[in-house]
């Protein structure tokens, strides 16, 4: 269902897009990288955490690390990985296939590192 609402959202902002079937779900963004025949830096990875009010969802490139210090100093809290019935809830998507489009919960506040292998 949440693959539906990103279609969605993409056809109404007449964004160019391919979706790509692949016989299982990713286990980590090298697996991406593998299944996809994609260079790890042109992939975009998603990663959430808790924050006071909500979540903070972070895409990055598939080859970029957080440093976790300057995480919790700029956000101001300790880095709480989410269980599986609190990402589904605050994302509507499932751990190895969260999204930063069309996302379920208006507390998720979306952050995007911006880098070269994505242009």
């Amino acid at each position: 269902m949440a693959a539906k609402q990103v279609v969605n959202l993409l056809k109404k902002q007449d964004f160019e897009y391919e979706i790509r079937d692949c016989e299982r779900d990713f286990d980590s963004t090298e697996d991406a990288m593998e299944l996809l025949g994609v260079p790890m830096e042109r992939i975009a990875k998603t990663l959430v955490f808790a924050a006071p009010i909500g979540v903070n969802v972070i895409v990055l490139s598939g080859d970029a690390r957080i440093d976790f210090a300057k995480y919790e100093k700029k956000f101001r809290v300790k880095k709480v990985v989410l269980d599986a019935e609190d990402l589904l809830d605050y994302t509507g998507y499932v751990s190895g296939a969260v999204s930063p489009l069309a996302l379920a919960n208006k507390r998720a506040k979306e952050w995007v590192d911006i880098c070269e292998g994505w242009q």
